[in-house]
């Protein structure tokens, strides 16, 4: 019993640390919510949505800003990052490029 016990213990910290590793991140681009009452279907609202397409050397994004400001990154193989202007609510075709001869390694959405 103990050895079932220990085991069900180990796959709820598991569980609990996946929840948070990927909750986690979604959390950091959503508004804090107040607590629905029990009959209600708590609605969650995106504050940007984003398509990205990767290049070797860039990125190109088509993003829809519904909440205030968000940025996109690039990093690149020469080891600067580069950023765009803070973009507030619309739609944004971002376009980004390391120079030549480097490439991307990494690149991202940061929001306020």
């Amino acid at each position: 019993m103990a050895k079932a016990t220990k085991s069900i213990r180990n796959s709820l910290k598991v569980t609990v640390a996946a929840l948070a590793l990927f909750g986690g991140t979604a959390a950091l681009a959503q508004p804090a919510a107040a607590a629905a009452p029990a009959e209600e279907t708590p609605q969650v609202s995106a504050t940007w949505s984003c398509n990205t397409y990767f290049f070797y050397s860039g990125i190109t994004r088509t993003c829809d800003v519904y909440q205030p400001y968000i940025r996109s990154y690039l990093r690149c193989s020469n080891g600067v990052t580069y950023f765009t202007p803070w973009l507030g609510r619309g739609s944004w075709d971002i376009r980004q490029a390391c120079p030549a001869p480097y490439y991307r390694v990494a690149s991202g959405i940061q929001s306020l």
